[in-house]
């Protein structure tokens, strides 16, 4: 799980765990026995019974491998439904279990760095989760349809896996998404224009997939963003313009634009808030505008493999201070 995604979940489980802890002073609060039950069914599925003990009672265990959380406010608060359930790096090897569908209060699901294989299960579709996680395991297949019936979604992780295909046009379903990590699969096409209905973004993770055509025009619809990177996705050029209207970015990474069209350098200068920018082999030509030396947010910025023609004489003259700034910069330089 990454940056925003990370801070969004534990702020997600601190509110939880709050809520938690109120509840666990009534001391007759017990997690509902069909959740029990289920909870001992994928427990062995999981392959887990003969390594992780599950406690009694679940709703009181430590975090310790394994994290679950849950709200006691059920009957008097005498009954406890998981709301939290994380069980990443365990290194599980079998299917995702559909019968994490009965738990009907779940909010917050984190299943990542595992060896889950094979694909999502329909039934997962009935789901009301939150946050799902589901990156670095072994999924294959196409983009998972079940996933789109979970309409309220919030934050999708399905990065570094094995999916391949178009996204399909279901994905306009997902109308809550802020957070769409699909980087590091095989995921090919043309960008949907489903997507241009979701206008939530503030993090939009597209790297290292088989795209086709062109970065789309509707991205730049998508106002909110903050993170949008489009880093190794065989995408054309020209690098597109509509980039500008973006000003709420603080991380900007787009690479390896295939093609031979050749652009200025974007107009980015009311984009004062990128701490990170990546424009690597996007048949840029021209200078790298003054305007972006004055940016005190940027830390790094990675340029190589495009076509300037200025020299970087310009931070030196005007008192630019590398050292100051923490930048790193990388620039190759064309004549």
């Amino acid at each position: 799980m990454k940056f925003s995604m990370m801070k969004k979940v534990l702020l997600s489980m601190a509110i939880s765990f709050l809520l938690y802890s109120s509840f666990v002073m009534t001391q007759s609060a017990k997690l509902d026995p069909g959740e029990a039950i289920t909870m001992k069914e994928i427990w062995g599925k999981l392959q887990l019974a003969g390594r992780l003990k599950l406690d009694e009672d679940l709703c009181s265990a430590e975090p310790i491998v394994y994290v679950i959380l849950c709200n006691c406010s059920f009957v008097n608060k005498t009954v406890c439904r998981i709301t939290h359930l994380a069980l990443s790096s365990l290194n599980i090897t079998t299917n995702l279990p559909l019968e994490f569908v009965k738990f009907r209060h779940l909010q917050y699901l984190d299943l990542s760095r595992n060896y889950f294989s094979g694909t999502v299960p329909s039934e997962w579709s009935t789901m009301r989760l939150s946050i799902i996680s589901l990156l670095g395991n072994r999924l294959s297949g196409p983009f998972p349809i079940p996933l789109t019936g979970i309409t309220t979604l919030e934050d999708l992780d399905i990065s570094t896996n094995n999916f391949s295909g178009p996204i399909p046009q279901e994905i306009a379903k997902l109308t809550q998404l802020r957070l769409l990590d699909l980087s590091s699969n095989r995921f090919s096409g043309p960008l949907p224009a489903a997507l241009e209905k979701l206008t939530n973004f503030t993090l939009l993770k597209l790297s290292d997939n088989n795209f086709t055509g062109t970065i789309p025009k509707f991205i730049s619809q998508l106002t909110q963003i903050e993170t949008l990177h489009i880093q190794g996705c065989s995408f054309e050029g020209p690098f597109p313009s509509s980039i500008s209207h973006l000003t709420r970015l603080t991380d900007l990474r787009i690479s390896d634009l295939k093609g031979d069209a050749v652009s200025p350098f974007p107009q980015l200068r009311n984009m004062y808030r990128i701490v990170k920018l990546v424009l690597r082999n996007c048949h840029i030509n021209g200078t790298i505008p003054d305007y972006i030396w004055r940016w005190k947010s940027l830390k790094s910025m990675l340029v190589t493999h495009n076509m300037f023609l200025a020299s970087l004489s310009y931070e030196y003259h005007q008192g630019f201070s590398l050292y100051k700034y923490k930048l790193v910069l990388t620039l190759v330089i064309r004549f």
